[in-house]
Order: structure tokens, then C-alpha cells, then sequence
């Protein structure tokens, strides 16, 4: 969008979870992402199976 013009493009990443309490993933695969499946920033908890 034209009023976002500063942020960063943030497409074809993989899961992004940020400010989150707990995470859970189970069975879960990701194909054609670029970079890492998953991007964790402030989580306190992950519990991935």
C-alpha cells in the first residue's frame, strides 16, 4: 500500500509469530519459502512436534 511505503516486503516468508505467549505446530511443512519455515521474535513459549 502507498501508505506503507516503509516497510520492508515480506513475501513468500515462511510462519512470522511475534508478541505470542505460546506456540504450538504440529504437522505442519512449508515448501518454497524463502529463508526459515518459522520466525520467532518475543515468544515465550514453543512446542514444535
Amino acid at each position: 500500500p502507498a501508505m506503507m511505503s516503509f516497510i520492508e516486503d515480506h513475501s513468500k516468508l515462511g510462519f512470522y509469530f511475534n508478541n505470542v505467549a505460546c506456540v504450538k505446530i504440529k504437522n505442519v511443512t512449508l515448501a518454497g519459502q524463502r529463508g526459515e519455515e518459522f520466525i520467532f521474535e518475543n515468544v515465550r513459549d514453543i512446542d514444535k512436534n
